[in-house]
């Protein structure tokens, strides 16, 4: 199997002579098995023998489904695997195509008819609605690439091109950044309007512009401009930048966006956020993935496990995921009694998992500090850091985030002008158990 440098190299050289409060800066990904690919090329002589480029990967029900491009050194085309976990998959086999290069799997996506994917059809972004699954893809004469359009009733093994209005986001006009190819990014669908972040090429420069649609198949691109842009041409994300995911972070309502960026020589994935799927687009320095042959992420939140996940294009397909960084959420209730006393009162329900309620009194104005530590004294978050009025409070933690484990939680009062006078400290223990 080529690696995938090789792979890109041969790909992009081929185009170029026929045209030519939380961030995961806080975040570790951690490799499947040390990198060991989830998904293979297929064996010699079949449709994708050389490897992978660009992937799409939704979950429907109890299912991981993936579309990816995969190609046998001459033609690409787009197959279909599934899987129950996400790491171990099974590629779609039509068992009425015994022969080579359809033995060991079928493409579910084939060039042609149109002139403009009579070449290659590959990058594939899906979207399933609860009833139809439609997917954009990139389809190439060999000189330009346009998105095409098909749909699926069947859970994505048979498509029906849309031959009537393909390709349905076309070249932008000569002396544009879009002016040499367009192939499909992120997709999302807002409740009224699909959006998506496509991908655009003059020639030298890959970048990101913006489009929208009522039904899926008739694009406006909204900007005469990309709204992902290359960073400087020193850096590692320049001369190309190639959007593949977008996740909705709704704990601090961000869009995060995955993306590929490098030369022919050396790819990277990186990540960027919006307050706004159009944007704009802050780029983080941090590089996710670098291992010189990362590119195309596809990424999904499981808020079964509180993980992000990637799959992306590497020596094969790989896998990695990320804990997501949910901030632990603060409830607060004021009762309008007025205390007598300084109070702290254990925590219930405890054990819990993953919320707990917390009662405390101050019988006076008071500086409060409320800080939780875990087993070894470290501090975990400070809950409360304000000044009270007297009263008695309830506060409700969400602590989804953390480990299981025993964890302590301390309040602090004192008189706020001076800092002294009648003061308070206590701790007690509370029990996380997941």
């Amino acid at each position: 199997m080529k690696h995938l440098r090789t792979i890109f190299t041969t790909f992009f050289l081929v185009m170029v002579i026929s045209h030519f409060h939380q961030t995961f800066s806080q975040t570790e990904w951690t490799k499947y098995n040390n990198g060991d690919p989830v998904l293979l090329a297929g064996s010699a002589g079949e449709w994708d023998d050389n490897g992978f480029v660009g992937l799409s990967v939704i979950v429907d029900g109890t299912t991981y489904k993936m579309w990816y491009g995969a190609w046998n050194g001459t033609t690409f085309r787009i197959g279909y695997a599934t899987s129950p976990d996400g790491i171990n998959w099974t590629k779609y086999n039509d068992p009425s195509t015994p022969n080579p290069p359809f033995a060991e799997s079928d493409p579910v996506l084939n060039p042609g008819p149109g002139a403009f994917e009579s070449g290659w059809v590959y990058g594939p972004q899906v979207y399933f609605d609860g009833t139809i699954y439609h997917m954009w893809y990139a389809g190439t004469d060999g000189n330009h690439d346009r998105v095409g359009y098909a749909t699926s009733t069947d859970g994505g093994i048979t498509w029906e091109k849309d031959t009537l209005n393909n390709p349905v986001i076309n070249l932008g006009s000569p002396g544009r950044w879009d002016d040499a190819s367009v192939d499909p990014g992120p997709v999302l669908f807002n409740g009224t309007n699909y959006e998506m972040i496509y991908n655009g090429y003059d020639g030298f420069i890959y970048q990101g512009g913006y489009a929208t649609s009522i039904d899926g198949f008739t694009w406006n691109k909204e900007f005469p401009d990309p709204i992902f842009v290359v960073g400087a041409d020193t850096s590692w994300n320049y001369p190309r930048v190639n959007p593949s995911a977008v996740v909705y972070n709704s704990y601090d309502s961000l869009y995060y966006l995955f993306y590929s960026g490098g030369d022919l020589f050396d790819w990277k994935i990186g990540y960027a956020t919006a307050p706004a799927f159009s944007g704009p687009w802050a780029k983080d320095s941090l590089i996710l993935l670098d291992s010189s042959a990362a590119a195309f992420p596809g990424v999904i939140y499981d808020p079964d496990d509180s993980l992000y996940k990637m799959w992306y294009s590497g020596d094969g397909i790989e896998y990695a995921t990320a804990p997501i960084n949910i901030p632990t959420s603060i409830e607060e209730e004021r009762f309008d009694e007025i205390p007598t006393d300084f109070t702290l009162s254990q925590n219930y329900p405890n054990p819990f998992n993953p919320t707990t309620k917390i009662k405390y009194s101050v019988p006076q104005a008071s500086k409060v500090q409320f800080k939780v530590f875990d087993v070894l004294g470290n501090e975990i978050e400070i809950l409360v850091n304000d000044e009270k009025q007297a009263g008695t409070y309830e506060l409700t933690w969400n602590a989804i985030n953390l480990p299981s484990g025993v964890y302590f939680y301390q309040l602090n009062a004192v008189d706020p002008s001076t800092g002294s006078g009648q003061s308070f400290i206590s701790t007690k223990k509370m029990i996380l158990l997941k």
